[in-house]
């Protein structure tokens, strides 16, 4: 149904699509599906694929890293997934472009961002004790578990600030 300049239409694929639109078009297109036959579909569905197809794109990349927790109020979600979520992606997306010949994936651009935001390196010998954090490679036991251990740097700071018994048990 048209009136006024707002469709409404109700078009049926593998299952029901409502549709609300003031965009001109009641008309249907032609187009091949995946198995090569002739499909017709409205005009305004075709509209709508072609502009949200990228939104779709995105949600789904900012899905696989998703920082959201059960706890969080609804307002805060929306901050975070906008943040953690929708940015990261875009910026993932332009480093990508700018680094043609080595693009990386989305989780290396993660961590990548957040050595860069705490200014922490990777450094697999440890020369003593700095103000930095430095990641290192922690080799697993016989039985394949990993032996957990306090951040040098962390610790020395608590203990110089706070004495032993402080640093020993906020440092993780």
């Amino acid at each position: 149904m048209q009136a006024n300049n707002i469709t409404v239409l109700k078009w049926h694929d593998k299952r029901d699509v409502l549709c609300l639109s003031t965009c001109e078009g009641n008309g249907m297109t032609t187009f091949r599906n995946r198995q090569n036959l002739d499909k017709s579909k409205p005009k305004i569905i075709v509209e709508y694929n072609k502009g949200k197809q990228g939104i779709d794109i995105s949600d789904q990349m900012s899905s696989y890293y998703s920082c959201l927790r059960k706890s969080l109020i609804w307002y805060k979600k929306v901050a975070v997934e906008l943040i953690c979520g929708t940015i990261v992606v875009n910026g993932c997306i332009i480093y990508n472009q700018l680094h043609i010949n080595k693009p990386i994936r989305q989780l290396e651009f993660i961590e990548l961002l957040l050595r860069e935001i705490f200014d922490i390196e990777t450094r697999t010998s440890d020369p003593g004790p700095t103000n930095r954090h430095f990641l290192q490679e922690i080799p697993r036991k016989g039985d394949g578990t990993i032996k957990r251990k306090r951040c040098h740097s962390c610790y020395t700071t608590n203990k110089e600030d706070r004495g032993s018994d402080f640093a020993a048990k906020r440092t993780k």
